[in-house]
């Protein structure tokens, strides 16, 4: 099997410690006393769900690493026609599409910053 990634979402909780899940699985969640212990349980918790499936014939989610490139490129190229009217002298107004997209990057990188370590 290919290699694949997939998206933890790391929440730090008010008694301590760190919970997590795992968007690409529904159900899966875990936690731990640390960030290193709990991506340690998300990675055993992936490793599990990816054998239930195979062994029950299901597919196995597409890595997340590669939807994520596919936004990304998405993204850039909307960017690089952006600035292409600009330097043309062509200046219009940003999509909503692009808006939307710039935005959500924003609370995504807003996330990671507050549940990455300090």
């Amino acid at each position: 099997m290919d290699a694949r990634s997939y998206v933890v979402v790391l929440e730090p909780e008010p008694a301590g410690g760190y919970s997590a899940h795992i968007p690409a699985f529904r159900g899966a969640h875990t936690q731990g006393d640390t960030i290193e212990e709990t991506l340690s349980n998300a990675r055993d918790v992936i490793t599990g769900y990816v054998e239930i499936l195979a062994e029950r014939g299901e597919p196995i989610p597409p890595s997340d690493l590669r939807a994520r490139n596919d936004k990304l490129r998405h993204l850039r190229d909307a960017v690089d026609a952006g600035v292409a009217d600009v330097e043309a002298g062509r200046t219009k107004p940003l999509t909503d599409e692009l808006l939307r997209a710039i935005a959500q990057r924003g609370r995504r990188l807003s996330k990671v910053r507050r549940s990455g370590p300090t």
